[in-house]
């Protein structure tokens, strides 16, 4: 879905456009742009959402691969991507990273982990630190 959304809706100068039209998809992608432009999205939707998607599949798929390892290098595995990804928009927003802070991009990073914590019942980040 994130992918579609960027196909879609984001600027045609992305890597993923530039890519898909080098692949000979540019008039079928162009066709599915004029038909989409008829729904507008929200910003946040189109901007922030592929992102958090990403995250989220990025721990589900995690997930699945090491059940049956140890919690603490499941964590610290499944916490990879959505942590760069906080950590990212935290450095922006203290000038440390190009880039714009949002906090939209911050909570759908950081949401993943806290559903798969809903999930399993347990907090994403075992209490009392990692041993």
């Amino acid at each position: 879905m994130g992918g579609l959304i960027y196909v879609l809706y984001r600027s045609e100068e992305t890597l993923l456009l530039r890519l898909a039209d080098a692949l000979g998809m540019g008039d079928d992608i162009g066709r599915w742009r004029q038909s989409a432009a008829m729904l507008t999205l929200p910003e946040w939707v189109v901007y922030s959402l592929p992102a958090g998607l990403w995250a989220f599949s990025y721990v589900l798929i995690v997930d699945s691969l090491t059940r049956g390892q140890p919690w603490k290098g499941r964590v610290l595995a499944i916490s990879f991507v959505p942590l760069v990804g906080a950590a990212s928009e935290l450095m922006q927003a203290a000038g440390l990273l190009p880039g714009t802070f949002d906090w939209v991009d911050l909570v759908l990073y950081t949401l993943p982990l806290i559903m798969m914590g809903v999930r399993t019942g347990t907090s994403p980040v075992p209490t009392g630190g990692i041993k």
